[in-house]
């Protein structure tokens, strides 16, 4: 018996499956991770995700905090601080809108207080980019105002003279009329000033002896002695004018040639023992 050390045809011993070299059922391809790459994947964007959102609720929050306090250090009238508050919160790039466009204004009021030379110019910058804005109709109002207190009447005219008064409060109104009219008064301007006077004398209030008072006196200036011996007489009943008001009216009674009158007044208000 011969034992054959090697077969005389070639033996072929199965060859294992791909599958099976790893264990594998035969003809069972080897398991891809491809669900677990797209779970990494959604959890990192979703991380990703969420910081830029926190992140972005971080600057929001800041944002307004700057907006606020900016807003209430300018009702203390802390103008550097607020400026510099409102000029923060710009800088964050707040999204379009009436409060981005208040920061700005409010900005403005703050450099105009602070007496920067660029004040008027961010004011009328802001007026001619956002004309639908309600700030842009009472901005004139402010310079005017701003002005006025600087007691330059000239200005403060021409900017009451530009302001949408009507969007003004009453009381408002009343207070930018008086200025207006005060402001052409004092600059001689009296016919002009009689119309602001005029409207405040209907209103009332407490600007009303002040326009009554001015008023007279403008016609008086003006030569009309009827309508200044009203208004003079109007003026008289307030304290504030009673001592320098019969003056004037004496005046208008002289010139009116209305002696009798004169004489008459000027008993009862004492005035001729004044004058001695």
């Amino acid at each position: 018996m011969r034992f054959l050390l090697f077969p005389s045809r070639p033996v072929h011993f199965p060859q294992p499956a791909f599958g099976q070299a790893y264990g594998g059922r035969r003809g069972e391809e080897c398991p891809k991770n491809e669900d677990g790459v797209k779970v990494l994947w959604f959890v990192l964007l979703l991380f990703a995700s969420f910081t830029s959102f926190a992140q972005d609720v971080l600057l929001q929050q800041k944002a307004a905090r700057l907006y606020k306090t900016g807003f209430e250090l300018m009702a203390q009238n802390q103008y550097a601080a607020a400026r510099e508050n409102f000029s923060q919160y710009l800088s964050s790039n707040p999204p379009s809108g009436t409060q981005k466009q208040d920061a700005e204004y409010y900005r403005a009021i703050c450099s105009l207080n602070l007496y920067h030379v660029d004040a008027e110019k961010q004011l009328q910058d802001f007026i001619d980019n956002n004309p639908s804005s309600a700030k842009s109709t009472v901005a004139y109002a402010d310079l005017a105002t701003f002005f006025y207190n600087e007691k330059n009447y000239k200005k403060a005219a021409n900017y009451f003279a530009k302001a949408d008064l009507e969007a003004l409060s009453p009381s408002e109104q009343t207070t930018a009329r008086f200025r207006w009219g005060y402001s052409l008064f004092s600059q001689k301007i009296l016919k002009d000033a009689l119309d602001q006077f005029n409207f405040i004398k209907a209103q009332g209030g407490q600007y009303g002896p002040a326009a009554s008072y001015y008023a007279g006196f403008a016609e008086y200036s003006l030569g009309d002695n009827i309508n200044a011996l009203i208004d003079l007489k109007r003026a008289e009943q307030a304290e504030a004018y009673a001592s320098i008001v019969p003056y004037l009216i004496a005046n208008v009674y002289y010139k009116q040639k209305d002696y009798d009158a004169l004489i008459v007044y000027a008993h009862t208000k004492k005035l001729i023992t004044k004058m001695r």
